[in-house]
């Protein structure tokens, strides 16, 4: 994983290298001096459109930019190599985790459906105020893998990056249309002559779904990048 910290005490050392000021790294790249004392202080990386400019008004290499130190010939590819591959390998793990914690409230929101559907295709008489310990299982662990999706969704850090990953977005709204949906499959089978219109809302509603996914990623990218003007 990249070093945020680390690169950006070494943009700093480079800035006042040159003799320059923030806001005057911050003009020459078309941002503010805010954006550069987020870079320098850790908060943020460069966008990188600006990093092949970045490097070279800093005369440094994109290498020992990734890096935060100078690096010597004799272990420059090596090191260029392996930061490279954190960069891109660092923001996959980012990604990743971020489906992950999706799965889990996938698993939540399963657990609390579950009761519903078998209760009606199978128990159908079932008193609704006889103890279920089927029903009270269920609850619990959807309860719990909730509570942990949003926990972990408050305390995890670069909450907007990972929301702004279009792919898991709407992967996980098409899981979670699937769970909501999955009470209804009994009238799917039972009454065949409404299948068309219930498949027909179905559809639109799960494109209406995914278009708010990407809008809600891309909205997190643009946040982003408007952090860095």
């Amino acid at each position: 994983m990249v070093d945020n910290q680390k690169i950006g005490l070494f943009i700093a050392e480079c800035r006042k290298e040159k003799s320059l000021t923030q806001k005057q790294l911050g003009e020459q790249l078309h941002v503010s001096d805010k954006a550069v004392s987020k870079w320098e202080k850790g908060r943020s990386f460069p966008d990188i459109s600006l990093v092949e400019s970045l490097c070279e008004i800093l005369g440094i290499s994109m290498g020992e930019l990734l890096a935060g130190e100078r690096l010597g010939q004799e272990n420059y590819q090596e090191k260029t190599d392996e930061m490279m591959m954190n960069f891109v390998v660092g923001g996959n793990k980012i990604w990743l985790m971020q489906l992950m914690m999706r799965a889990v409230l996938f698993g939540g929101l399963l657990f609390w459906i579950i009761p519903f559907w078998k209760r009606e295709s199978i128990y159908p008489i079932a008193n609704a105020s006889t103890f279920n310990l089927f029903t009270f299982t269920c609850r619990f662990f959807a309860c719990l893998l909730i509570i942990i999706y949003f926990y972990l969704d408050i305390k995890l850090p670069m909450r907007t990056y990972r929301n702004s990953n279009a792919a898991v977005e709407v992967l996980s709204t098409i899981l979670y249309f699937g769970v909501v949906c999955l009470p209804s499959l009994d009238n799917l089978l039972k009454y065949p002559e409404e299948r068309p219109l219930m498949i027909g809302t179905y559809a639109v509603l799960l494109v209406v779904c995914i278009l708010a996914a990407i809008f809600r990623a891309r909205r997190s990218r643009k946040k982003i990048d408007i952090e860095e003007i």
